[in-house]
């Protein structure tokens, strides 16, 4: 059960007097929903170390805030850096809570890809998003595939996305990289094509800047390999 103390002070922001009311009351007994508000007091305090401590006790007990404690467990370590614990962590409950927490399931598969990618695992990341196939996983999918050397793949799988997600959000940034990756390829015309409709798409918006500084590149580019061929005509 809360403790009208303590949330009182969560409320005013006051989070280490609220861990200090937290800890007070646990020298008395244990308590794993207790314990969990205890480690979220100590990470919005900053004090990640003790969060993931706390988080850990928690988890470790049977309650209905196993779930929510594993979950900051691997929210501490992602934020701790140790990305390789919190990917096997967001995993380990994914295959735990999968069949009555499916969003955050998926959720937690995909930030374990993400972890994976900080640590350069890109055959990693491609696995987990491929398994989730969403508009969002398979982004980062074609992301994953373009650095780790699969320029074509990655342009396929962005493609695909285009076909598959017509109204997704992420439309404008795969428009960009498509683009981009055109152009460093030296494919002009192509770059030009992605390009304007990416300056369509984020209008108004920093990308979309971006991508117009792309097309005057491109378009230039593409004169200058026209000139240059018309030379040897």
């Amino acid at each position: 059960m809360p403790d009208e103390i303590a949330e009182s002070l969560i409320e005013e922001e006051k989070y280490e007097e609220a861990a200090a009311r937290l800890e007070s009351l646990l020298e008395d007994h244990e308590d794993p929903g207790l314990r969990l508000r205890l480690a979220t007091c100590c990470f919005r305090a900053g004090k990640l170390g003790d969060a993931l401590a706390n988080a850990r006790r928690s988890a470790e007990q049977e309650s209905e805030h196993r779930a929510d404690a594993v979950m900051l467990v691997a929210f501490c370590l992602r934020s701790l850096k140790r990305y390789r614990e919190a990917a096997k962590t967001y995993l380990a409950y994914a295959e735990e809570y999968g069949r009555e927490e499916r969003e955050r399931a998926r959720l937690a598969r995909f930030s374990a890809a993400l972890c994976l990618e900080e640590l350069d695992d890109w055959s990693g990341a491609a696995k987990l998003y491929r398994e989730i196939d969403d508009d969002e996983s398979l982004f980062r999918l074609g992301i994953c595939l373009e650095k780790s050397g699969k320029p074509e793949e990655a342009y396929e799988v962005f493609e695909r996305f285009l076909q598959r997600f017509t109204d997704s959000p992420e439309r404008l940034k795969v428009r960009f990289r498509l683009g981009a990756l055109r152009l460093r390829q030296g494919r002009f015309e192509e770059a030009i094509s992605h390009l304007e409709e990416a300056v369509r798409l984020g209008e108004g918006t920093f990308l979309g800047e971006m991508a117009e500084q792309l097309l005057t590149r491109a378009r230039a580019k593409s004169i200058d390999t026209t000139r240059k061929l018309q030379r040897y005509q």
